[in-house]
């Protein structure tokens, strides 16, 4: 994401993420074509590549 961009959205998901006593483990990413779903996922990879409690799959 542009700088600026998504900040709430990327906040909550690095708040999830960080949340180790949250029992659903699975983030799904869903919406129309166009909204920036594909975007987010690769933001929240690679702010998250060298850290190893976090497993992300993006496709």
């Amino acid at each position: 994401c542009l700088p600026g961009t998504r900040a709430q959205i990327l906040e909550r998901i690095d708040d999830w993420i960080r949340d180790l006593e949250t029992l659903d483990r699975v983030l799904w990413i869903r919406g129309m074509a166009g909204r920036g779903k594909s975007t987010i996922a690769s933001t929240v990879a690679y702010r998250w590549r060298y850290r190893a409690a976090c497993a992300i799959f993006h496709f």
